[in-house]
Formats: C-alpha cells, structure tokens, sequence
C-alpha cells in the first residue's frame, strides 16, 4: 500500500542522498521497502521538510548490502518495512541495533496486526505506524524518536502489552540489557550447539545465517534460539549478543 501525499514535485527534481556529517540540525533517516511506490511516496513526504533528510534507501533483499549501506551512511533512523522481500524486517532491526546502537528503528507496516505489534515490542523498536499514516504524522513520528520518545499508532501498544503478558507472564518487554551478568559455567548450561548459535548471535548473525553456517534447518535454528533465551534469561537477540560479548565468546 502506497503512502501518498499532496506535495507537488517538479519532474526534474532527483533525490540525491545525503553526505554523513553534511548537517547536525536534520534528523537523517534510511528508507527500507521492497516496493519502489512506497519509497517514492515516503521521499515524497519528505522533500520540503527541511529538518528531516533522506540519506539512503534499500529494497531489502541483500542483507550484508544493507547493513553496510546503513553503517556509511549512519542514519539517526531506519524506517522500514516489517514485511520485506526474502528477510524479517524484525531481525533486522536487531541486526541493526547491534551494529549501530545509536540508530533508532521504526517500523513500517500495511497491517495494524497485534501480532506484528507484540512482535514490534519484543525486538525493542522504537516506533510502531501504518503505511496509510498521514505526512503530519509520520513527519511527527520521527521527530519525536530522534528527540528520544518512542511512537506507537493507536491504541495498538495497549493491546500489544496485553498480548505481552497474557504470553510471557514472568518476563517484561524492554527489560535493560546492561543488568544481567554472565552465568558461570556456561558449558554446563548450554549444549555445544546452543554455544555456537549463541555465538552467532553475538556476531549479529540472523536465523537465516546461522542455518547457512550450520547446513540446519531454519526451524532447529529459531527453537535453539528461544532454548538459549529461556537458560540465559534474555527476551529478545539484542540482549542474548550483548550476554555473548560480555562471556567473551568468540
């Protein structure tokens, strides 16, 4: 579903992004979509806001292309599709928060899904709108995450925090990720498999990858992972790489 907008613009304007550092005033942000209309739109919206520049964009099918495309062009925000061509726009959200902590995430969705909010709250993103959101909004949206809040559209936080808890009633969404310590003994917690995965994600590898890396199925993959979350004591891949840095595993 395309975003559109009533700003006019000239046929022979062309979007050039920006240069990292060119200006500490604008709030810079990357553009992640699998369809073309919905990063044409979103350019759109943008084009005569002076304080919000768009620095780089990406379809989202080549993942090591992306992250690098987002780490030389260090945006303040990602906004990006939950829905992309060949990858979870959730884990790579993650992927995103560790390599660049201080790049915030919001999330961009057809589908005012519960599912896909609570799914939202776990990965820790800092914003949570609809493709048919208006250009005031979604402008606002961003101003307000770069300056530190965190935007979700609706009432659709209150029901993904019932959803949080009727499904995880002994954990907390956003729960900090610098307060845990690392468990002695980690070899008598975790199998060899489990410590190897464990270590992937500490390396900022997706389900995918690690499938890849291991020749295992995907689905053995996602279960060692939520086994590995549930013995450490961690809810989502931010926390479960930072607990693998901080065991110093390698």
């Amino acid at each position: 579903m395309a975003i559109t907008n009533t700003t006019s613009v000239s046929p022979t304007t062309q979007w050039q992004p920006e240069i990292a550092g060119e200006s500490t005033k604008q709030t810079r942000v990357f553009l992640v979509d699998d369809h073309e209309v919905v990063r044409r739109g979103l350019r759109m919206i943008f084009v005569n806001d002076g304080d919000i520049v768009i620095v780089g964009e990406a379809d989202g099918k080549d993942h090591d292309a992306l992250l690098k495309n987002i780490e030389t062009t260090q945006p303040d925000i990602v906004l990006m599709d939950i829905r992309l061509d060949g990858m979870d726009g959730f884990e790579l959200s993650t992927q995103i928060k560790i390599s660049r902590p201080k790049t915030k995430v919001i999330m961009l969705t057809g589908y005012e899904s519960e599912l896909y909010a609570s799914e939202a709250l776990f990965h820790r993103v800092n914003g949570f709108i609809t493709k048919e959101s208006s250009k005031d909004f979604i402008c606002t949206a961003i101003r307000m995450v770069a300056l530190g809040g965190s935007v979700w559209q609706g009432d659709i936080l209150f029901h993904a925090i019932k959803s949080w808890a009727h499904t995880n009633p002994s954990s907390t969404p956003n729960t900090p990720t610098n307060n845990f310590k690392p468990i002695n003994n980690l070899k008598d917690r975790l199998t060899s498999r489990e410590i190897q995965v464990l270590i992937a994600l500490g390396q900022g590898l997706s389900n995918k990858d690690i499938s890849k890396r291991f020749n295992l199925p995907e689905l053995i993959v996602k279960k060692t992972v939520h086994n590995i979350f549930c013995k450490i004591g961690v809810s989502n891949r931010t926390q479960a790489a930072l607990f693998a840095q901080k065991s110093g595993l390698e």
